[in-house]
């Protein structure tokens, strides 16, 4: 993948379609041009081309002059992605006005009390993944379990969503988690530990990794990469409030427990293996 298709593709995540990515990238790297320009270098029609503009003109990321043929900018990155943010922070706050207005003109109606009904869903991207595991560790009022993998935590760090379970150990909810701790990611294991989260090492696991909340609501990952980015692939993961289930899973914990060893003697162990030159104490990376 080039630099310019990686671009595209990073700000069809962000806020775009693929033609607005394609489109916006031709006037930010080319400068100012007519749509039939812009249409010639994609090899496209120049309407599909119009369209697209009047889309990036909406969102405020392009602007055009009042010329006949028009000529159309890009505006700077910076600029184009804070007015994509602000119109999404309105939309967010028109959504959270509705939904008080729907929670008021809505009779309470239940067909069956929650606590007689076991349901299940299967999640699949690494938003909508992300989104409910937070959204079980944010209702989370006893006790959190995790097997996973340390690159899981560490992607989990550095996006800010860790403060969640931060924020649950606070409320008192007792956490543990078993990790296959690698000398990438340590920083977020260091924090694990230090906010008081309980970790232990289980070297080279390779079985089913889940979330446990409350020994009822599971969290059951189906698909997952390590040696790439959540946010570059796409994962799937198995969502379930069956206590037959979660009694599976938390024996299943509680035996690899048994078996796995404290995750900070884990980190001496690898500081004290690797070489200096090789080692970023501060940061908890490995530099080769």
């Amino acid at each position: 993948m080039t630099s310019d298709d990686e671009f595209t593709q990073r700000l069809t995540e962000f806020a775009c379609s693929e033609k607005e990515a394609r489109v916006y990238f031709q006037l930010l790297k080319y400068g100012p041009q007519p749509a039939a320009a812009v249409a010639k270098r994609l090899n496209t029609y120049r309407e599909d081309v119009h369209r697209t503009l009047s889309q990036l003109v909406k969102k405020g990321m392009t602007c055009q002059s009042l010329s006949k043929p028009a000529i159309h900018a890009a505006m700077p990155l910076e600029d184009a992605l804070d007015a994509v943010l602000r119109q999404e922070t309105i939309e967010l706050r028109d959504k959270e006005d509705l939904k008080q207005e729907l929670m008021r003109l809505t009779p309470r109606l239940s067909s069956l009390p929650l606590e007689e009904f076991c349901s299940y869903r299967v999640v699949t991207g690494c938003k909508e993944c992300i989104a409910a595991s937070l959204e079980q560790a944010e209702a989370s009022v006893r006790e959190i379990l995790t097997i996973g993998h340390s690159a899981a935590l560490a992607y989990s760090y550095k996006k800010g969503f860790f403060n969640t379970f931060l924020n649950a150990m606070k409320r008192g909810v007792e956490m543990r988690f078993i990790l296959d701790i690698a000398s990438q990611g340590l920083y977020a294991v260091r924090a694990a530990i230090e906010g008081g989260i309980d970790v232990r090492h289980y070297e080279q696991y390779r079985g089913i990794m889940f979330t446990l909340v409350d020994f009822t609501e599971s969290f059951t990952v189906v698909t997952f990469d390590a040696h790439h980015s959540p946010k570059d692939t796409e994962h799937t993961a198995f969502l379930c409030d069956n206590p037959e289930y979660a009694s599976g899973l938390a024996n299943h914990f509680e035996l690899l427990w048994s078996q796995s060893i404290d995750g900070a003697q884990r980190i001496r162990d690898l500081e004290s293996e690797a070489p200096s030159s090789s080692f970023d104490r501060r940061s908890g990376e490995s530099t080769l």
